[in-house]
């Protein structure tokens, strides 16, 4: 496969906010695009993310869910109902990833949607949640995305995730384009 590296310039072009952490409402949610930028190059290796336009959906979708990687938890940080990550899913897709990750053993042991959101917020599964969506709900979209990038957005956003398209996540996606070269 051929990974396309995404860098820290390109991370910045779609979030021009994530270049510091200096004023972040919670400083320990936040992370810097210069730190993002080997987890998401992480991420899409294992899930098998290898072309732009779905590696720039990923992007655009967790710059603009996090508020360009200042939260890891809905609420803006504060929530207690077990949605997010960078992805901010919803407490049942979190559950889904955690067992993925840590099998359902200790997901069960978890025993709430909190404490299985704490289990996927370290970092490098953090960022991967993105990634890890989109291979695992929505695997059909990975390769369309490189032949139909405009469709397969509004499809991703409105059918896979089940969001409402609005001017922001357009105003993301358009970024992401630009940041990718597509």
């Amino acid at each position: 496969m051929n990974y396309n590296l995404i860098t820290e310039d390109i991370i910045t072009k779609v979030a021009p906010r994530s270049k510091s952490c200096t004023h972040a409402p919670i400083p320990e949610q936040c992370i810097t695009a210069r730190d993002a930028v080997s987890y998401l190059n992480e991420a899409f290796k294992r899930y098998d993310i290898d072309n732009a336009a779905a590696q720039a959906a990923v992007v655009a979708l967790i710059s603009m869910e996090s508020s360009e990687f200042k939260y890891n938890r809905a609420g803006n940080g504060t929530a207690t109902n077990g949605r997010g990550t960078r992805s901010m899913m919803s407490p049942t897709m979190v559950v889904n990833y955690a067992v993925e990750l840590h099998g359902p053993v200790a997901v069960s042991d978890a025993r709430n949607e909190f404490n299985s959101l704490k289990m996927v917020l370290r970092e490098r599964d953090s960022m991967a949640s993105g990634a890890w969506y989109l291979r695992r709900i929505c695997p059909q979209m990975v390769g369309g995305f490189a032949r139909r990038p405009e469709q397969l957005w509004r499809q991703y956003i409105e059918s896979c995730l089940g969001y409402e398209m609005n001017d922001e996540r357009m105003e993301y996606w358009d970024r992401a384009k630009d940041a990718f070269g597509l």
